[in-house]
C-alpha cells in the first residue's frame, strides 16, 4: 500500500527522493484541470507522505510543495 511505498522512497537515496519531489512539484502546477475529488485524494497524499519527505531532504522543494499546496487549500 502506500505507506510502504512512500517509507521506501523516504529509505531510497536523495537522488531518487528529488526526483520524486520533482514530479510531484510538476503534478501540483496542473491538478486544477483534476476532477475535485482526485485533487484532494493528491493533495491529503502530498502533505501526508511528500511533503515529510520533502522536509528531510530538501527544503526548496519543501517550501515550493508547500506553496502549491496552499494554493489548493480551499478544496
Amino acid at each position: 500500500p502506500l505507506d510502504e511505498y512512500y517509507r521506501a522512497i523516504a529509505e531510497s537515496p536523495a537522488w531518487i527522493q528529488r526526483v520524486k519531489l520533482a514530479d510531484r512539484l510538476d503534478n501540483l502546477r496542473s491538478i486544477d484541470v483534476w476532477p475535485q475529488k482526485r485533487q484532494q485524494k493528491y493533495l491529503l497524499e502530498t502533505k501526508k507522505y511528500i511533503l515529510p519527505i520533502a522536509r528531510q531532504t530538501n527544503e526548496w522543494f519543501a517550501g515550493k510543495l508547500a506553496k502549491e499546496c496552499a494554493n489548493f487549500s480551499q478544496i
